[in-house]
């Protein structure tokens, strides 16, 4: 009861909050003085009881980022794929102006990996909604890239076979 009371009382987390506590991750739907019931994104509910709540992630406090990573081509030319990209940003801000707290941003190289360049791409959206963002401008990145003829690089196994010695 006193862990129910402490949770309403400093407002930990309210009705509605997006809240993660022992792995699961889900929307806060009812707060009582000895338990607390999340519904997660599959309709599942979990009941926990308040005095075993120790750790908790609350989602719903700060603004979420949606980061999407990809790879372009070693030939291609990186700065001014960033500025082809950051250009084009500010109409895809337009488009989802209402989830969206700022433009896209292009943070830089973030790896050179086997196939190619890693770059990678971060946005701040209203909480919980990095999810379908990251879904529309992994899509609206690809639009972008095929229009300026920029190569997205794919998976290559070279094998080099070993010459034998004939006696």
């Amino acid at each position: 009861l006193i862990a129910g009371f402490f949770i309403i009382f400093e407002h930990h987390f309210d009705v509605g909050d997006v809240i993660e506590v022992s792995g699961f991750k889900g929307t806060v739907i009812d707060i009582g003085l000895k338990t607390t019931k999340i519904r997660n994104w599959k309709g599942d509910i979990r009941i926990f009881n308040n005095g075993e709540v120790n750790t908790l992630i609350n989602y719903s406090k700060n603004p979420s980022v949606a980061v999407v990573e990809f790879s372009i081509a070693y030939q291609e030319d990186i700065d001014s794929t960033i500025q082809i990209l950051n250009d084009s940003f500010p109409s895809f801000r337009e488009r989802y102006k209402e989830i969206l707290l700022e433009d896209p941003t292009v943070t830089g190289v973030i790896a050179l990996s086997a196939n190619g360049v890693d770059l990678r791409v971060t946005v701040k959206t209203l909480n919980e909604q990095q999810y379908g963002i990251e879904r529309v401008l992994i899509k609206y990145i690809k639009e972008t890239l095929d229009l300026n003829k920029i190569e997205i690089p794919f998976p290559e196994i070279l094998v080099n076979q070993a010459k034998t010695k004939s006696w």
